[in-house]
């Protein structure tokens, strides 16, 4: 079982394609569904992600890009 978040980036996403794994902690617990330019506001770029309903997000969860390792591939 998953649930879809909507997420909201103002930095720039190169590299982030959709089916590439979200990790929480290190640990992958979904998938990027889409990634689309926000049509009320440009500067947004909207990120869908589909997340195993036993991940502990909360309110205060953040989402943020990283590189991993010198391959220098994005992920959330």
């Amino acid at each position: 079982e998953y649930t879809l978040y909507k997420i909201y980036m103002t930095e720039p996403v190169s590299g982030l394609m959709p089916d590439e794994p979200v990790e929480f902690n290190g640990v992958a617990v979904g998938k990027i569904k889409n990634i689309v330019i926000n049509k009320q506001n440009p500067e947004l770029v909207e990120i869908l992600l589909s997340i195993k309903n036993n991940t502990p997000v909360t309110q205060g969860t953040v989402a943020t890009l990283s590189l991993r390792g010198l391959t220098g591939v994005t992920y959330i």
